[in-house]
């Protein structure tokens, strides 16, 4: 039981306040599971949720730096007994889970790091760590990250978990025991991801400022160095699983060599250190959004909180000023927009509200009953004005988007596009968990790379019969790239399309490209459903099937909204235009004009078309 300076035990100051006793966390973080639960996505999303969803049930290898960690507890929970869920609702379900506990783990920090203040009641700390712990469990790159299967949920879990570890391990009379744990749990979250390593200036700053530099620091860090290898273990699931040549082999880290580069992400590493201008557009960017993900008045307190850290408690005020320049450090240089590099800066952010909130109610006479209204405040403000875009239990955008490409292709067609986050990642899943249409072949910019090429020709057999000369031309330039040698991307982009060319002209299967692509590699676009066909300019041109499209209603300002309401748009101007003018049917003509104007009422190709079709 905590006692405060007077002696008076806290247990009788607390005595009635809502948040008060050794539950406070496990009650915030169950209150925000339920939220995210709600707000949860039921479909396909985009990014890298279908090749990660696809990895974690059939055990295959990721894209650099692999994520085993994250693979093999994806593969215990599609695994598990739970009948009629489906595998990614589950890993969705898994993902809400990991941020409860995360936001469990981060009330704990807060409350390790506000305990080397001194105050007149411990309530006031509980209500500072509550309001934190609210506050970031609602900003909408942390909620995000319960919505679906990333990698960041697991990643938000395992640092709160470390830190927490660290600090508990530079207490005074602290067990080895917990030193050691920190160094596991650490090697753990770096076979999670790499971003682990931005936590290094703020530790590193913290433990030589409580140990100072002397030998026994030093000793401390060597004990720790092997328990840390330990927990890098999962690593060698990477060779172990790509030996046995899985469905997903990304890169084939089965030697030394190949593993080393998919492990340090050496294909990504070249968009490192982008140029100063670039690095402070994103910077000012961060900046910019940084007060509409806080609801504004959260980050006040926190600027107030800043200002008492570095008056009162230097060391913590350092520590959180570290934890956020590594990460915008990283933001502004990596070549990279991606919202979820923000999270280990929105946590230092949540370090100075829970500084700032202390702050306030250090200062304010009659602080309980304004205490619980900035608790209130805290936790809804975030809530209320973040909601609707975190809401993606309604969006089935991505999952419907693939599910209508998929359809406007024939048997056996293969399929080339550059819509990898929208497209080609939803369909792994759709394919190889789901099983809709396996026989369609999709294609994208990965095809340059060996293991790639690979894939192709393992899930269908015979692919490139005929158009080897070709494809080696391709593979000839790109694996100078992934050895990381100077390679022509003008030839590279040559070879890709004689490629197609020869697959569309000389190959046994329909050719499709979707609407990303604008070159026509010399060849015929023939509207196919939501896709283009290609022939040969001098063939006859192949019966249109003209076809109607099945989707749920498209929810405004979510990820490729408008993309995609112009994709479904285009494609029915594109078949309305093919029967009036190909097959002179104006009144068919009109119907699929129409049928553009219903999904997107301003999109002016349709109106153009109205008029030109609707009888005078």
């Amino acid at each position: 039981m905590r006692v405060d300076k007077t002696g008076t035990k806290g247990k009788a100051e607390t005595k009635g306040f809502p948040l008060a006793g050794p539950f406070d966390g496990l009650l915030i973080a169950l209150t925000a599971l339920a939220v995210y639960l709600k707000t949860m996505s039921h479909a396909m999303v985009p990014e890298d949720f279908g090749e990660l969803a696809t990895t974690a049930t059939t055990l295959g290898i990721a894209h650099p730096t692999g994520y085993p960690l994250l693979t093999l507890m994806g593969k215990v929970v599609t695994t598990a007994p739970a009948s009629g869920i489906e595998p990614f609702l589950r890993l969705n379900i898994f993902s809400s889970v990991l941020c409860a506990v995360a936001l469990f783990f981060f009330h704990r920090l807060f409350g390790i790091l506000l305990a080397s203040r001194p105050s007149r009641s411990p309530a006031v700390s509980r209500v500072a760590e509550a309001a934190a712990t609210l506050t970031l469990a609602f900003t909408p790159v942390f909620w995000a990250q319960s919505a679906s299967f990333e990698v960041y949920a697991l990643h938000l879990a395992l640092t709160s978990i470390v830190l927490v570890l660290f600090l508990e391990s530079l207490k005074a009379g602290a067990h080895p025991r917990v030193w050691m744990l920190f160094a596991f749990t650490l090697g753990l979250s770096f076979s999670n991801h790499m971003m682990t390593v931005l936590l290094a200036p703020a530790c590193l700053y913290l433990y030589f400022s409580r140990l100072g530099f002397g030998a026994a620091a030093w000793r401390r860090i060597a004990t720790a160095v092997p328990v840390f290898m330990l927990g890098l273990t999962p690593y060698l699931y990477l060779p172990i699983r790509s030996a046995a040549d899985p469905l997903m082999n990304w890169g084939v880290p089965t030697r030394l060599s190949t593993f080393w580069r998919h492990v340090s992400a050496s294909q990504y590493q070249h968009r490192m250190f982008v140029s100063a201008d670039d690095a402070r557009q994103k910077l000012v960017d961060f900046f910019a959004a940084l007060p509409s993900d806080f609801a504004y008045l959260p980050l006040l307190v926190a600027l107030i909180g800043l200002v008492y850290m570095l008056r009162r408690d230097r060391r913590s005020g350092i520590f959180a000023i570290l934890l956020l320049l590594a990460c915008l450090f990283f933001i502004g240089f990596y070549d990279f927009v991606d919202p979820n590099f923000e999270l280990n800066a929105h946590f230092a952010v949540a370090i100075a509200v829970a500084f700032g909130v202390f702050a306030l109610a250090e200062k304010l006479p009659s602080w309980q009953p304004r205490m619980l209204a900035l608790l209130l405040v805290s936790f809804l403000l975030p809530l209320a004005l973040n909601f609707r875009k975190a809401d993606l239990s309604h969006d089935y955008i991505t999952e419907d988007y693939s599910l209508n490409v998929l359809q406007s292709v024939e048997k056996n067609g293969i399929i080339f596009t550059r819509q990898g986050s929208l497209f080609t990642s939803p369909a792994f899943y759709l394919q190889f968990v789901r099983g809709v249409r396996p026989d369609v072949v999709i294609i994208d910019d990965m095809l340059g790379l060996p293991w790639y090429v690979a894939h192709l020709e393992k899930a269908h057999p015979g692919l490139f019969v005929g158009s080897e000369p070709e494809l080696e031309g391709l593979l000839r330039e790109t694996r100078k790239a992934e050895r990381g040698e100077p390679f022509d991307r003008e030839l590279a982009e040559a070879r890709f399309n004689e490629l197609v060319r020869h697959l569309a002209l000389h190959g046994d299967r329909p050719v499709y490209i979707t609407y990303d692509i604008a070159y026509s590699f010399g060849l015929r676009k023939i509207p196919s459903g939501i896709l283009y066909r290609l022939v040969d300019r001098d063939a006859p041109p192949p019966p249109v099937g003209f076809r109607d499209f099945s989707f749920r209603p498209i929810p405004k300002s979510k990820l490729f909204t408008d993309l995609v309401t112009g994709y479904y748009a285009a494609a029915y101007v594109n078949q309305g235009i093919q029967a009036a003018v190909v097959y002179q049917d104006s009144v068919l003509g009109l119907r699929f004009v129409r049928k553009a104007l219903a999904v997107d009422p301003s999109f002016a190709p349709a109106r153009n078309w109205l008029t030109r079709l609707s009888p005078r």
